[in-house]
């Protein structure tokens, strides 16, 4: 099965396309969705998708400076480019640079679809000129890099790819999953140490006749036979773990099973990788089982009616009212036991946070400050939480996070034009100074403007303006200026009217004031 990453800063377009291919008749399936070029980058580097739709115009990297560096570093990947501009240049460079296709938008399911099939074909006849290229070195057979980068002949029988690519794996393979998890924060290099330290040091654990590692994102995947009577998953853990001692916070949960009749690899190393997963609904435990069916998959539709209200939570900003709803469904989906359900329910929640976060972009312009979550690492971070209770704990700060930082944003930038009256106002308060000429300096309507204005500082326009010259005017009597003198510093050419404001704000008349400090 081909594997398809999308790229676009736009969830809605992402959402979009997914909608669009026809991913059965094409054999291929969505491996990742990255919504900056950076974390586009990223994904590629560690899925190595066989099609990349990337749009052109994106933060961190476009599009084409994404293709240029995916070609820099030698990845072979059919690459398609979306772009709402017909620019000669943008094609020309990206011609330059082997693109598969470049579509413009508005999107055409017919286009779209004969894009990826050209960019599959296009991997079928290179992969046919080229032959077989010899593995990477720590992998003789192939087996191990076909199962990193999920390749089609994995939907094959086991025994048949035993036979394909050769391993002595015999009759009887055990097929393991191993998960990292930590309760601390980690970096991607100690995921890195972990495996290939690990992967050096597996075969002293025990006495196999055979053994295959391949790295999956959050653990490894080993195929193995033994020359007698296989360890107990318990009894292996365990020699794992010791292997591991010197990463503190790090454990490896372990999972154990064996392909079934007619069973493709594919099918049973997820089999095999769902019951590791099982460990969030089960706290202490290290080893598990994948002789035991998967659970049935808990739907999103089958989650509280609290659910439909989220996003109207998360569009108001209400934090409060979004944790106590995630975590009051997190706890219905652990009662269903099914990692599955879980994850799928995050990205729901992050595509729902994401979905808010362009509302307020939009309405503000597209600003900077508002950047998406990014989906893919969260559900990546999430995947090493060591239970369920740090997992929901990790997933409503996330979101709640996010809303919080929004919130002070928007905040921030509805004061910006507060900001820019009050400084107007210090500069220019011994001239004529009106509301309309606030209104012109921020670009806001006046009736707007003094509704905010008025919500930030306590008071109108007006009486703001009257409170500083009537400020710098008992500042200048207490140097003993003359009162036509202050009247007329203060932007007052009407020093009788002067008075009489004086002393309505200061509450003593501008002599008396005078005599108080000479």
């Amino acid at each position: 099965m081909y594997q398809v990453l999308l790229a676009d800063d736009e969830i809605h377009v992402c959402q979009l396309i997914e909608h669009l291919v026809e991913w059965e008749t094409l054999d291929a399936e969505l491996c990742g969705t990255a919504h900056d070029g950076v974390e586009a980058l990223d994904l590629i580097e560690r899925l190595h998708p066989h099609v990349v739709i990337s749009d052109i115009r994106m933060s961190g990297l476009d599009g084409i400076s994404l293709l240029e560096k995916v070609r820099q570093a030698g990845i072979s990947c059919a690459f398609i480019l979306v772009s709402g501009y017909r620019q000669f240049d943008y094609a020309q460079k990206a011609i330059q640079l082997g693109v598969t296709d470049y579509l413009v938008k508005p999107i055409k399911k017919r286009e779209l679809n004969r894009a990826i099939e050209k960019g599959i074909r296009e991997l079928a006849s290179e992969a046919s000129l080229a032959g077989h290229s010899p593995p990477p070195e720590g992998d003789p057979s192939g087996l191990a890099r076909a199962i990193e980068t999920g390749g089609p002949q994995l939907d094959q029988p086991f025994p048949s790819l035993a036979v394909r690519y050769g391993p002595p794996f015999g009759e009887n393979p055990r097929i393991y999953y191993g998960k990292f998890v930590c309760g601390e924060g980690f970096s991607l290099q100690t995921l890195d140490l972990l495996y290939h330290h690990l992967s050096a040091r597996i075969r002293e654990t025990a006495d196999f006749s055979a053994v295959l590692t391949a790295r999956y994102e959050d653990g490894f995947l080993l195929l193995a036979s033994f020359r007698g009577q296989p360890p107990g998953v318990q009894a292996l853990q365990r020699r794992f773990q010791a292997i591991l001692s010197n990463f503190a916070h790090w454990i490896v949960l372990l999972s154990a099973g064996m392909p079934q009749p007619g069973e493709s690899l594919r099918d049973a190393a997820g089999r095999v990788r769902l019951a590791a997963e099982t460990h969030y609904f089960h706290p202490g435990e290290t080893a598990f089982s994948a002789s035991a069916p998967p659970p049935s998959s808990h739907r999103l539709p089958d989650l509280p009616e609290t659910l439909g209200s989220l996003p109207d939570a998360m569009q108001v900003l209400d934090s409060p009212a979004v944790r106590r709803q995630m975590e009051s469904e997190l706890r219905t989906l652990e009662s269903a036991g099914d990692p599955e359900a879980v994850f799928r329910y995050a990205a729901w929640c992050v595509d729902a946070m994401n979905h808010a976060l362009s509302a307020f972009t939009a309405a503000q312009g597209g600003l900077e400050e508002l950047q998406y979550l990014h989906r893919n690492e969260i559900l990546r971070e999430l995947r090493h939480c060591p239970s369920m209770v740090s997992l929901s704990a990790r997933l409503c700060n996330v979101v709640a996070g996010k809303m919080q930082s929004t919130r002070q944003v928007i905040e921030q930038l509805e004061n910006r034009p507060v900001r820019i009256v009050r400084d107007m106002v210090a500069q220019r308060y011994q001239g004529h100074i009106s509301l309309s000429d606030a209104a012109e300096a921020t670009g806001l309507n006046p009736v707007y403007l003094s509704v905010l204005f008025k919500k930030e500082t306590g008071v109108n326009f007006k009486d703001y303006v009257a409170n500083v010259r009537m400020d710098k005017a008992k500042e200048l009597l207490r140097q003993g200026e003359s009162i036509s003198r202050v009247a007329e510093l203060v932007g007052y050419q009407d020093t009788k009217y002067f008075s009489r404001l004086f002393t309505r704000v200061v509450g003593v008349n501008p002599t008396q004031y005078k005599k108080l400090y000479l």
